[in-house]
């Protein structure tokens, strides 16, 4: 915890955001307005890293370990009340954080099966609930083999996604 205003503790969280993000800016707001200091951990240095203390940490989304690493030892100096996750990028950091701090967060293996459409339908079709029909074709399949397999697609509405992108993005 860190002093802000008198002598009240203040909370500090942990945001996870892409770079790339749009919605910084919203997080920092409500975290602003409700008295929460934040570090932000992102895929790229903050360029006012070096004069906040605390305030940002470069962390990679794909190297776990190493990225849990570099939170915990900041954790040691500046400890997280919370974490979130702004984006897809950041889930399983997040969870896993949560775990680890004993923070009330997603458990690492549901944000691995939520993030993922193909995984998370799996998991509706074992439970017995309704789920849309799927398929998974991989992005080096034989393009005359990929025809034959979508011709005996279950019909449209058809969304074609990539398992890698978060939201709306690479949708067709």
């Amino acid at each position: 915890m860190t002093r802000g205003d008198g002598d009240a503790p203040r909370r500090r969280v942990l945001l996870l955001i892409a770079s790339s993000t749009y919605k910084a800016e919203d997080f920092l707001d409500a975290a602003s307005t409700l008295g929460i200091d934040v570090t932000v951990g992102s895929d790229q240095q903050q360029t006012l890293a070096e004069l906040t203390p605390g305030t940002s940490l470069q962390v990679d989304f794909r190297e776990l370990d190493r990225s849990m690493a570099k939170v915990l030892e900041l954790h040691a100096d500046y400890p997280f009340a919370g974490v979130v996750a702004a984006e897809d990028e950041g889930v399983l950091l997040a969870a896993a954080v949560g775990e680890t701090l004993g923070l009330k967060q997603t458990p690492p293996e549901a944000a691995a099966r939520a993030r993922r459409k193909d995984f998370f339908r799996a998991c509706l079709q074992v439970a017995g609930l309704p789920c849309p029909p799927f398929r998974v074709f991989p992005l080096d399949a034989d393009p005359a083999e990929l025809a034959t397999a979508l011709s005996r697609s279950p019909g449209f509405p058809c969304v074609l996604k990539p398992l890698a992108l978060s939201a709306g993005r690479g949708v067709a």
